[in-house]
């Protein structure tokens, strides 16, 4: 399927995912369980296959909640009894945004802009609910040849920290910028909003701990994140975050996460889209044609 002369923003999201629209189920909890639970679902979860998960009251949807709702109340309430005591309920985001196969790729993403999270929900005709996250947006990014490179994406900042701090000073630089991940100085190790709760969800099993924010970070495991030093296309770096647990990529002195390709999928430049997905191409040495 190809389309000419549109601009990709205004593709619908059955135009933009003709196969897999309907892949990733959505993950539910009902909004009465204790908030241990939500942690150890977003601990598995979040990034690799959805980015917030749906609370439930009964069988209707009330709302969200992803790594930002816990990991505010882990700031308001660090004594590791509060997540035995405090229900899902206490802590969600009562909102959540619906769409369908006829909703355009500029309003889904124009609707994350306003909310502040980059989730929405789909359902089929059966009534079953799908997720649509940021990372989705990198299975267009693969079919997508562009002009588009890294180098051309707006510079953003690194935030870093040094190795030695607590995890109340991390929080604190992760709300302070509206950030869920902090690079570790002079690496390419970072921490992230499913790190820590990873880590608070063992915490919480098998220590012992009066106040969760005074733990040293140094005690967490770290994950990688790839450091591109080739301007590579947009293809090319989708095609790599897709594989990764932890999407993201550093070039240069700026960070390129899932929600940076969501935005330039709405430049206005984008106008061809290909189904076809990226692949490297070959060339003859001898005649110069591809092969």
């Amino acid at each position: 399927m190809i389309f000419l002369d549109r601009k990709l923003r205004d593709l619908s999201l059955e135009e933009s995912y003709p196969q897999t629209l309907f892949e990733t189920p959505c993950i539910s909890v009902d909004k009465n369980r204790d908030l241990w639970v939500a942690i150890e679902i977003c601990a598995q979860y979040l990034e690799s296959a959805v980015d917030a998960i749906l609370v439930k009251s009964a069988e209707e949807i009330v709302g969200t909640i992803g790594g930002r709702e816990i990991l505010a109340h882990l700031r308001k309430s660090p004594i590791p009894d509060s997540y035995f005591r405090t229900k899902i309920d206490d802590v969600f985001f009562n909102h959540v945004q619906e769409v369908n196969k006829n909703s355009k790729l500029v309003d889904l993403i124009d609707g994350w802009k306003s909310i502040g999270r980059a989730f929405s929900v789909i359902s089929n005709n059966e009534g079953e609910y799908f997720s649509i996250s940021a990372r989705k947006m990198l299975e267009i990014g693969k079919r997508y040849k562009s002009g588009i490179y890294v180098s051309s994406f707006p510079k953003k900042e690194i935030i870093t920290f040094k190795g030695d701090e607590s995890l109340r000073e991390i929080l604190d630089l992760m709300f302070k910028h509206h950030i869920r991940r902090v690079l570790l100085e002079n690496s390419n190790k970072f921490i992230s909003d499913r790190i820590i709760l990873g880590e608070i969800s063992m915490i919480l099993k098998y220590q012992d701990i009066e106040n969760l924010l005074d733990i040293p970070v140094n005690q967490f495991k770290f994950e990688y994140t790839k450091d591109i030093t080739t301007d590579l296309s947009l293809g090319q770096i989708c095609l790599i975050m897709d594989k990764m647990d932890h999407p993201c990529i550093i070039y240069q002195d700026s960070i390129i996460t899932p929600w940076d390709i969501s935005l330039m999928l709405l430049s206005e430049n984008l106008t061809e889209f290909s189904g076809q997905t990226y692949t490297q191409k070959k060339v003859c040495p001898h005649c110069g044609k591809e092969i």
